[in-house]
């Protein structure tokens, strides 16, 4: 994919609003099914003393800083979207905000030290505060440009969405004195939950919803690229049904057991005689249950997602392939590699609904980012004259509600204490 670090950000704004200075049970916005990612810009080192200043409240900073300009003041434009200060201010402060979370609730005493490689702490916040706002902006004039509205049931969801909100914060009045103490309103609140929806749509416009738009050929063309391959295995456990490690005996029988079934598979030349087989001892025999019970037509995965031993087998077969017998930690694999489903399940989830994606479904995510970084990369932005060089600085300036002068140390990390491993492993996929 695309620009790591910039979608690294816009990945993971459509869960920004979950978290609500001062809330404790905000709901998420819907969300496309894009995969998540938690890629991040590397920091050149752990914060020093430098980047720790005084203690402020921060809600009475938001609160200040939120009143600097009128909120339907025109900050600037994307691709002739206007980005009033409402929605600015809130999305600068909350960059802010998350690099408080991380220095222990501090405001930075000094913007101008190097963060990444690249930027400074403040050409940092500033740089993402401007992403975000491409984000949403652009959500707006792809919309526009696509021909793509809500329809009447989509608005309705988005109206639901706000009623069941409040009534978590025990009715409107509350939720919007939270949303003010995070220097929001519900016009912004709903105009980025508004977005995230439209980008939903944008989706299921060009791939569909499920990725139902994607021809099948195309997608196992995109699998092929992008490595997914689909197997069944059966597994031979070196753990009885409590969990406990089986004797060195017990362990060798299920060795031979794994053999024998090979041995058995490897005899029949038809491909559907061998997978029938296949399937009839994967449900009697295998000690994999419960994955079974979730991926019953096997694993659809790309590199990184299973054991590497598992993984190895695996794409060194040709479809309706078998592996020689595959000794980890959890047994015995007898592995049988297919052609790849269009619409089988893979090992990634929606970010939305935490269910496991179709491969159609990831391409159509994937081709969709790809999409977005495209957006944003070619975005207009045409600052109002008198923002032109806004910075963070000038909205909260180091040393803001001073109250000591005395720098706070980093916190040394405390070295992980070593975890002992379980005496058996759980008996799902065999993922890494």
């Amino acid at each position: 994919m695309k620009n790591g670090k910039i979608l690294a950000l816009i990945l993971s704004l459509a869960l920004m609003l979950g978290a609500l200075s001062g809330c404790g049970s905000a709901a998420e916005p819907e969300t496309t099914d894009q995969p998540e990612t938690t890629e991040e810009p590397e920091a050149t080192e752990e914060p020093e003393a430098a980047l720790a200043g005084p203690e402020y409240d921060y809600t009475q900073v938001l609160a200040e800083a939120a009143g600097l300009y009128p909120g339907d003041t025109v900050v600037l434009t994307v691709n002739g979207v206007d980005v009033t200060w409402a929605r600015y201010c809130y999305l600068l402060s909350e960059g802010l905000s998350q690099y408080a979370y991380y220095t222990g609730g501090y405001l930075p005493d000094d913007y101008s030290v190097q963060f990444t490689d690249q930027e400074t702490l403040e050409d940092y916040l500033n740089a993402m505060a401007l992403e975000k706002v491409k984000y949403y902006a652009v959500a707006e004039s792809q919309s526009r440009d696509d021909g793509v509205s809500l329809t009447a049931e989509e608005e309705e969801a988005l109206t639901a969405s706000w009623e069941a909100l409040a009534e978590q914060y025990g009715g409107e009045e509350a939720l919007e004195a939270a949303l003010k103490e995070a220097a929001l309103d519900r016009d912004t609140y709903m105009y980025f939950t508004r977005c995230n929806a439209l980008l939903d749509a944008i989706m299921a416009a060009r791939y569909g919803r499920e990725g139902e738009k994607l021809s099948p050929e195309d997608v196992t063309a995109w699998a092929a690229d992008h490595e997914y391959v689909h197997v069944k295995h059966i597994l031979y456990s070196f753990y009885d049904g409590t969990g406990a490690l089986l004797d060195e005996a017990s362990q060798q029988a299920q060795r031979d057991r794994a053999q024998e079934v090979l041995e058995e598979l490897q005899a029949l030349e038809d491909p559907e005689e061998r997978e029938a087989l296949f399937d009839q001892y994967m449900t009697e025999e295998t000690g994999d249950a419960a994955a079974l019970a979730v991926f019953p037509d096997g694993y659809t995965f790309a590199p990184g997602a299973m054991l590497q031993a598992f993984e190895d087998a695996s794409f060194a077969l040709e479809d309706y392939g078998l592996s020689p017998v595959v000794e980890t930690d959890y047994g015995c694999h007898v592995i049988l590699r297919l052609p790849v489903d269009p619409q089988g399940l893979t090992m990634e989830v929606s970010n939305a609904t935490g269910a496991y994606l179709s491969l159609s479904q990831v391409m159509a995510s994937d081709l969709f980012v790809t999409d977005l970084a495209q957006w944003l990369e070619q975005a207009q932005v045409e600052w109002a004259p008198e923002f032109e060089g806004f910075s963070v600085t000038q909205l909260f300036p180091h040393g803001y509600l001073t109250e000591t002068e005395e720098e706070v140390p980093a916190e040394e990390e405390a070295p992980a204490e070593e975890v002992p491993e379980e005496e058996s492993p759980e008996e799902e996929a065999p993922a890494a």
